[in-house]
């Protein structure tokens, strides 16, 4: 049985892919940046769950109507008299598959966002803020340092809590102690009348003079986060990311760097990168006044796991999310091959579209999975390339025995929807086959 091109269909999963791959990353953007919008870790990941539903809602949704429309206009599959009788009825469905779909999506996320691990927050803390001239545009008024006093005060006499500045060069303001009452006043008063430094940015010194300052300090067996807000590029990535460099010590030592990325987008995948490296999380705020919620909500977190996002935290490299993540997305992938195949109402190739889904979807999996562990190629090129994996799988489709058995019927009057005597089309062969007809 050999297989038919249908190239409308190709060029119309095309435009679906783009149209979806467009909007999505426009709404993980803005909606999905970090934590700067939420109050708590609660709304966080219920703001994540309804965004992952959203996208591959919106998925089946652009996907079902443009293949609905392709053959309302070309009629290839079911011919004019399907057009007549059935295409509203069709256009009915969506809605259903695509609450359904989205409803499925909500879930997944809702269990691959759950600890199964139960891992312990850190115990202490080490904010190292960057100091150098470009901060001064991006936070003029110094919500930096109050920011840093914020957490300072939230800290217990079972935290160790110290702060560094750097911008060239690296300086400790106030030394790893635990938060007495006395110690607390004493780091926020040094941040109160820390002074700008200046110069550029260089995030390699910064991390390799806590490293050697604090070596000797970190505990066995605790959890310690560094802390790191910058709003720029590294000048030493070349060197951070080597082999052999300082972040295998910080790996060692169980030492965790979270990311906190202000206003300069265009350093977003390098402290991504960076927090990865570390098993840390990666955080992007446009706006200053939300440094302190977001340092707040960072000591309340241990991980971040998007279905549609790498995956970052002290348990990104556990199997058990890996397999989530492939499982997931593959099962999405059959459920919106399937929604086409309702919505283009032809049972005929039912169960080839079933398992072109699951093809379909085990590879989007295994891309997103094996793509965001590699740091190598940009998150959105592997959100791009797996919708186009799975919204592209409907183009194929095994026409040749329903060609052949339609021509021996028909005399060869072919795919184009003309009917003959009574109107008969090929939707009456090959999408009703319970039914028996006679030729003309």
């Amino acid at each position: 049985m050999r297989k038919v091109f249908y190239k409308p269909l190709f060029i119309v999963s095309v435009v679906a892919a783009t149209t979806m791959f467009i909007a999505g990353e426009i709404v993980l953007y803005l909606y999905d940046s970090g934590f700067s919008n939420a109050s708590n870790v609660e709304q966080f990941k219920f703001r994540q769950i309804l965004i992952v539903g959203a996208f591959f809602a919106l998925a089946t949704l652009v996907i079902t109507l443009l293949c609905l429309l392709c053959e309302v206009v070309n009629g290839r599959l079911n011919g004019l008299e399907w057009k007549r009788e059935r295409a509203l009825k069709m256009l009915a469905r969506i809605p259903i598959f695509v609450v359904s779909i989205g409803l499925i999506a909500c879930l997944f996320q809702y269990i691959y966002s759950m600890d199964f691990s139960r891992q312990e927050l850190a115990s202490d803390y080490v904010v190292l803020i960057d100091f150098s001239g470009s901060m001064s545009v991006n936070d003029p008024n110094d919500n930096r340092s109050d920011a840093a006093q914020e957490l300072a005060r939230l800290m217990t006499d079972k935290n160790r809590f110290a702060v560094y500045l750097f911008s060239n060069d690296a300086t400790q303001l106030s030394p790893l102690e635990y938060m007495t009452d006395a110690n607390k006043d004493a780091t926020i008063g040094a941040l109160k009348t820390a002074e700008y430094g200046g110069g550029s940015t260089d995030v390699y010194h910064a991390v390799d003079t806590v490293m050697n300052d604090l070596e000797n300090q970190f505990q066995k067996g605790k959890i310690t986060k560094v802390i790191l807000l910058s709003d720029g590029l590294d000048n030493g990535a070349v060197n951070l990311f080597s082999e052999g460099s300082v972040l295998e010590k910080y790996r060692e030592k169980n030492v965790v760097i979270d990311t906190v990325l202000l206003s300069d987008i265009r350093g977003m995948r390098f402290m991504q990168r960076l927090a990865h490296q570390t098993n840390g999380q990666a955080v992007f705020i446009s706006d200053a006044l939300r440094l302190a919620n977001t340092y707040t909500m960072l000591t309340q977190t241990t991980s971040d796991r998007n279905l549609i996002k790498a995956r970052f935290g002290l348990d990104s490299d556990r199997n058990l999310y890996k397999f989530m993540r492939i499982g997931f997305i593959a099962i999405l992938g059959i459920l919106i091959a399937l929604a086409v195949s309702f919505t283009m109402d032809n049972r005929r190739f039912f169960f080839e579209m079933m398992c072109k889904g699951v093809i379909a979807g085990v590879l989007a999996g295994l891309l997103l999975e094996f793509g965001f562990s590699t740091d190598l190629i940009h998150p959105a090129i592997l959100r791009g390339v797996m919708l186009l994996i799975i919204l592209s799988v409907f183009a194929w489709y095994r026409l040749g025995g329903a060609i052949h058995r339609f021509r021996s019927i028909d005399g060869g009057s072919g795919l184009s929807g003309r009917s003959c005597g009574g109107g008969r089309s090929l939707s009456e062969f090959s999408n009703r086959s319970s039914v028996i007809r006679r030729p003309c």
